[in-house]
């Protein structure tokens, strides 16, 4: 019996030795905790042990090489259960983005990658300026009006007071910020006529809130209306800072920052138009002038479209109504990246809303804040054609 002993001591010891120092040790209940690297680890044996996917780790400690760890190495595990995420600073996205939560909620700064995340103000409809110094925002709780703010939130002053003003856009050279203000109802009831085979058939309707769009003139902080139908809203500008398209009643339409066109006419809706699709909304111009990306009502849901900027080449980018889908996601809100070569948006595919980006053409469609603490964010969309965020490369 004592040389049985002598022989099983010896075999643990063996065994004891040539096992990995991570396998031997016990799994804690909790983490993060460190661990020191022994001969014969590798990172797969030690998250195995610990119950960690092995990218966490590697993420965790910064390893550009998860094949490359040295025995003395202090490492920090993370909570057992932990698995990787795609980190956003590996996006390449560069530039800055801000965004509101939701209509009159908190309005933040973030780069593009996920990082240096910052509450600014609160409000609505962000927009940078083209320095990417100042942010104009509306906000609807009194006093409103349209408001600026530097980019990092020092200092805010209201630049228009009026109590229902939206989307502010800034005027490429930066001399200039549009919007939308309602300058309705109308007094009084409507009468409405229409014809069937011949025959008038006319009813009245409730007061009509009317959205005009109007401009200040950055230098001198002065207001005047622009030539728009009577239910125009988000106004964004082409390239050469004179022509805004906006979304009208009729839809896509154009204005002049000079008033030498855009006076709508209801029996040529064609003239001044880019779009007679009453289904376009939120209309961005890409940065070069060569295309808009647009919200579109598509039935019972919303998507991203994209078209040429003469409303020809229209293609359709999301799809959230595939067969076999019980309820179809909505896909809404879309901002060109600066170099135009990407359109973030948001979309509640998840079954919450999250910020999402995709190549220019639609492929490549992912989470844009994935693992950054942006996305625990309570984001909402409101469907009240709100400009939920605004890109810039400054």
């Amino acid at each position: 019996m004592g040389k049985r002993r002598v022989i099983l001591s010896l075999l643990l010891f063996l065994i004891a030795a040539l096992l990995p120092a991570a396998a031997l040790a016990a799994p804690p209940a909790e983490g993060p905790v460190s661990y020191v690297v022994q001969r014969g680890d590798t990172l797969g044996t030690i998250a195995r042990q610990y119950g960690v996917d092995y990218r966490a780790i590697a993420q965790a400690n910064n390893l550009a090489n998860p094949d490359l760890i040295i025995p003395g190495q202090r490492l920090t595990i993370p909570a057992p259960g932990t698995v990787a995420v795609r980190a956003a600073s590996h996006s390449g996205l560069t530039g800055r983005l801000v965004f509101q939560l939701a209509s009159g909620g908190p309005i933040y700064t973030v780069n593009a990658d996920g990082t240096n995340l910052r509450h600014i103000a609160d409000g609505l409809d962000p927009s940078w300026s083209p320095d990417g110094k100042r942010i104009a925002y509306a906000n609807w709780v009194s006093p409103g009006g349209i408001y600026v703010a530097g980019a990092d939130g020092s200092y805010s002053w209201r630049v228009f007071d009026w109590p229902s003003a939206k989307t502010p856009a800034w005027s490429p050279d930066g001399k200039a910020i549009v919007f939308t203000r309602q300058i309705g109802p109308t007094h009084g009831d409507i009468e409405k006529c229409f014809s069937f085979f011949g025959r008038s058939f006319c009813m009245t309707s409730g007061p009509d809130a009317r959205w005009r769009l109007g401009l200040i003139e950055a230098d001198t902080w002065k207001f005047r209306d622009l030539l728009s139908w009577d239910h125009s809203f988000s106004p964004t500008w082409m390239p050469d800072n004179q022509t805004i398209v906006y979304d009208s009643d009729k839809g896509l339409h154009k204005t002049a920052r000079d008033d030498s066109f855009g006076a709508p006419d209801v029996h040529l809706p064609y003239v001044n138009s880019v779009t007679l699709d009453t289904h376009d909304m939120d209309p961005r111009v890409s940065p070069d002038g060569t295309h808009i990306a647009v919200t579109y009502r598509q039935h019972d849901h919303l998507e991203i479209h994209v078209i040429n900027a003469d409303g020809s080449g229209r293609r359709r980018l999301t799809f959230g109504d595939g067969l076999g889908v019980a309820k179809p996601a909505n896909n809404a809100a879309p901002v060109w990246s600066p170099d135009g070569k990407q359109i973030a948006f948001v979309s509640d595919r998840d079954g919450r809303w999250r910020f999402y980006i995709m190549n220019a053409d639609g492929s490549n469609q992912r989470p844009l804040f994935a693992g950054t603490e942006v996305d625990a964010l309570p984001l909402q969309y409101g469907f009240a054609n709100e400009r939920v965020m605004d890109w810039t490369g400054k």
